[in-house]
């Protein structure tokens, strides 16, 4: 079987043409129900994934040995599946297969292959395109054990190596800041001003850190409410920020405005009535700016802009970058040892037909020696029986670890027929997606039993 991406990135497509092909969470399902249909129909599908988020779409799918032609019919699925426009979308989506698909789906889970080297979001995204997959019953074993293995590889870079630390976005730079100037958040008022994506953004960025006196102000007052309403914060017109100027220890700013928002006199006018003993922070995220520069001369005001957080931001990223090499080389140790895993599934039935053969020899000789003994006492048995148990196992023990030394080589196949052959194994289950050993018949373990033990026991012959 063969794993196969196909995908559309913001390293492949400008954003009007990602945007024609993304699965928003109330469109998945119906997506993944139309791929689980197909499976076993047409294209030698055998488990399909997809993973869509602001910045890709890709669709991660095994099937059986790639069949000629599976590839352009699988990207043109997965753009009808979009509802895309094929001439415009198809000339940018990139297609991945074997290992370069285990490597490409750890990188995209760790960060590296994200807009924002290292940011965090894509680890969740990874688990819920696994997790709906699933339910779906468009994801099987396989794919199942690939996200995982990207879950695993992420976890260990964020332990093992810098790439997770420091803020990387500027809200979550912003909140850094505010922290680290005011000494902690939770026992301040936080007034945000701005409730669109990156008020949003900021605002889960302030909860993370145990804000809990947030005030939302924005244009829209249904909008500030909405967002307000997500934690139980209070929602205040725009026209109102000035007099909120007077409680709030920070302010976070990030409104499309033309032009100031908050202005030098009122935040003078709020300084004469201030009722909060702090020092007042302002931090402008906005470009062109809310908050009028003339402010940073004010006592008692600190006004933070996008070029003090940009820096902040620079520096978190290269110190990221300079823990990339760690990462690459964590990540070629996860793909090799999922590629072993996969490499094993080829050599599997034959280990399974290996182990059955050797239980039913084990069987058969101690059938045999319990008929000859007579009763044992429950300890005696015990003891028989874990010898049996333990020689059968020796016995097969180089064939097992030969099959797995050549799991993955080119002579890999080889070597499993020949072990099956030797040990009388006979494929079953024509058609089916792995091979199942079938044991010899019950009267060959019988003889074969016999002859090993006049062998290995010379002494009872007679």
């Amino acid at each position: 079987m063969t794993l196969i991406c196909i995908g559309l990135s913001h390293h492949s497509a400008p954003v009007e043409l990602r945007e024609q092909l993304t699965f928003p969470a109330e469109r998945l399902p119906q997506a993944l129900g139309m791929l689980a249909a197909g499976i076993g129909q047409h294209d030698g599908l055998r488990e399909a994934t997809l993973l869509s988020t602001c910045n890709r779409t890709e669709l991660y799918v095994l099937v059986d040995a790639a069949p000629p032609g599976a590839i352009p019919m699988l990207a043109e699925r997965l753009i009808a599946l979009g509802g895309a426009d094929a001439a415009a979308v198809g000339p940018h989506l990139y297609t991945l297969t074997g290992p370069a698909v285990v490597r490409h789906l750890m990188r995209v889970a760790v960060g590296l292959d994200a807009m924002v080297v290292g940011e965090a979001e894509i680890q969740g995204q990874v688990r819920q395109a696994s997790e709906a997959a699933a339910t779906a019953g468009a994801a099987g074993v396989m794919l199942d054990g690939l996200f995982t293995a990207a879950r695993r590889a992420a976890r260990r870079a964020r332990h093992e190596t810098r790439i997770g630390q420091g803020a990387a976005s500027v809200p979550s730079a912003a909140v850094q800041l505010a922290e680290r100037i005011t000494g902690g958040l939770a026992e301040r008022e936080i007034l945000l001003v701005g409730a669109g994506k990156m008020g949003l953004l900021t605002a889960q960025q302030l909860l993370r850190l145990g804000a809990a006196r947030i005030v939302v102000s924005n244009r829209s007052f249904a909008r500030a409410r909405d967002l307000a309403g997500q934690w139980g914060g209070q929602a205040l017109p725009l026209a109102r920020v000035a007099e909120a100027l007077r409680r709030a220890d920070v302010v976070l700013s990030s409104t499309g405005a033309p032009g100031f928002v908050i202005r030098k006199a009122e935040v003078q006018a709020a300084l004469a009535e201030r009722e909060s003993p702090h020092p007042l922070l302002l931090i402008d995220m906005a470009v062109p700016r809310d908050v009028d520069p003339a402010v940073r001369g004010l006592p008692g005001v600190t006004l933070v802009d996008l070029d003090d957080i940009q820096a902040r931001v620079a520096a978190t990223l290269e110190e990221r970058h300079l823990d990339i090499p760690r990462v690459e080389a964590l990540i070629d140790e996860e793909t090799s040892a999922f590629m072993r895993l996969l490499a094993q599934r080829d050599v599997q039935p034959t280990v399974a037909g290996l182990h059955r053969w050797a239980e039913a020899v084990g069987r058969a000789e101690l059938a045999h020696a319990l008929r000859r003994l007579g009763p044992l006492a429950p300890e005696g048995r015990a003891v028989l029986e874990a010898m049996v148990q333990g020689l059968v196992g020796k016995m097969i023990h180089p064939a097992i670890a030969e099959l797995k030394r050549q799991a993955g080589k080119p002579q890999g196949k080889a070597v499993a027929e020949e072990i099956a052959r030797l040990f009388g194994l006979t494929p079953s289950g024509v058609g089916e997606p792995q091979t199942v050993w079938s044991l010899p018949p019950a009267e060959g373990l019988v003889e074969a039993s016999s002859g090993s033990r006049a062998a290995l026991l010379p002494e009872e012959r007679g």
